[in-house]
């Protein structure tokens, strides 16, 4: 397994994907702003929920001018990178995200078509003397909300398992953490103060 935290490293690699530090770190901050808008009232999964939503939203705003794609199949939402042999998948990880040290995992166990994704990226076959996968690499970009700071990296799975866990991981890419706005206890909060009466009179 390579792992890439050196920031030339890092630069490299991510521009052999059509990508760069800067989006990525910027849809992380749209999806945590996103993040910070559920309230104690909002079903329980709004916040994670709308913070994977934005943070791919804004992945595909950023770089498909960029010659990016994006590809929804079986409702998979993956950002076909510019040199069409990559995709990046938005998911949160483990305490184990970002951390050299450690094999990290999706927060979540990975469903079918994940599972699908990550095993056609190894399969080749060989309609002519050209060898081809049967799809795109694909690169997990993990992201584990601590307080008023966001841990993230961009990894490539190698294997998953049929329980949805990844078994290898190929290649990892280690950023350091950003601060973001704190996540509040509760948004829009209502205002019970009592109504203020405004008397306005109509000119004569």
């Amino acid at each position: 397994m390579a792992v890439i935290n050196e920031p030339a490293n890092r630069e490299a690699k991510l521009a052999s994907l059509g990508l760069d530090e800067d989006g990525l770190t910027e849809a992380i901050r749209r999806g945590e702003n996103a993040r910070n808008n559920a309230t104690p009232n909002h079903p329980p999964s709004w916040g994670g929920q709308s913070a994977y939503a934005d943070t791919t939203r804004f992945l595909r705003d950023f770089y498909i001018p960029k010659g990016a794609k994006k590809d929804n199949t079986k409702n998979y939402c993956q950002l076909i990178c510019s040199n069409g042999e990559d995709a990046v998948v938005v998911t949160s990880g483990d305490r184990a995200t970002g951390d050299v040290s450690m094999a990290p995992q999706p927060r979540y166990a990975r469903g079918e078509a994940a599972q699908d994704a990550v095993e056609s990226a190894q399969i080749e076959f060989w309609p002519s003397a050209k060898r081809q996968r049967a799809g795109p690499r694909i690169w997990f970009l993990m992201t584990l909300r601590e307080g008023p700071v966001v841990k993230f990296e961009l990894s490539r799975p190698e294997a998953i398992d049929s329980a949805g866990y990844v078994t290898k991981w190929e290649e990892r890419i280690l950023f350091s953490p950003i601060s973001v706005d704190p996540t509040p206890s509760l948004v829009n909060k209502p205002d019970f103060s009592p109504p203020i009466d405004i008397d306005i009179a109509r000119e004569k």
